[in-house]
């Protein structure tokens, strides 16, 4: 009986192991972002990115202030 309580515990032990580095990923994963209000600069990166969509086509939008977030993951 002893040995299989020692099983168990050990079991525990590992899953408590697991969680951690969960933990230590999520932290170690940085995010940066950029706002950017609507310039001409928008749409020098909207080209650089290869966007197809061009901000400057929905006249409504240029109303409102515009800004862009670009999120960039490590």
């Amino acid at each position: 009986m002893g040995g299989k309580e020692q099983g168990d515990e050990g079991e525990e032990r590992r899953g408590k192991i697991r969680e951690i580095n969960r933990k230590e990923e999520k932290e170690n994963m940085k995010v940066k972002f950029t706002i950017f209000t609507y310039t001409s600069e928008v749409d020098n990166l909207r080209d650089r990115m290869g966007l197809t969509t061009s901000f400057s086509s929905y006249p409504n939008l240029l109303r409102h202030q515009v800004r862009v977030v670009v999120l960039e993951c490590s």
